[in-house]
């Protein structure tokens, strides 16, 4: 994954994921365990991958669990601020859609942190859970 420019429609889901266990596997190096704990967007960037997270415009923690998904990542999607349910998840989107509440306040309702409000009303994966 040499710096470089791709086609057009090149980032599908499917080589998202497999640029992702590139990264892991070749370039990182890292056991799952290290992923857990230390992945970030750095590491994409770092490696000329950006381009592909702005394209598929998916959650690294989305890909990763795509790209193993034998593994627990219960730790990473905590991390995220991933500690809630879909039926919460499903809540936070219709206090943010209504306007009544800004993030700040809807975190302090559920606990998370206010940055992961945005995160979760738009991540895909918890509509497919509800």
């Amino acid at each position: 994954m040499m710096k470089s420019r791709v086609p057009v429609g090149y980032w599908t889901m499917d080589n998202a994921v497999a640029a992702t266990k590139w990264l892991i596997e070749e370039k990182l190096m890292w056991s799952m365990e290290q992923v857990e704990r230390k992945i970030s967007n750095a590491a994409f960037l770092k490696h000329h991958l950006g381009g592909m997270l702005r394209t598929t415009n998916v959650a690294i923690n989305v890909l990763i669990e795509k790209a193993y998904p034998l593994y627990d990542w219960t730790y990473l999607k905590e991390r995220n601020g991933y500690k809630i349910t879909a039926g919460q998840a499903g809540e936070i989107r219709r206090l943010y859609g209504d306007g009544s509440l800004n993030q700040r306040q809807i975190a302090n309702i559920f606990g998370i942190n206010p940055a992961q409000v945005n995160l979760i009303v738009h991540n895909k994966t918890f509509i497919e859970k509800n």
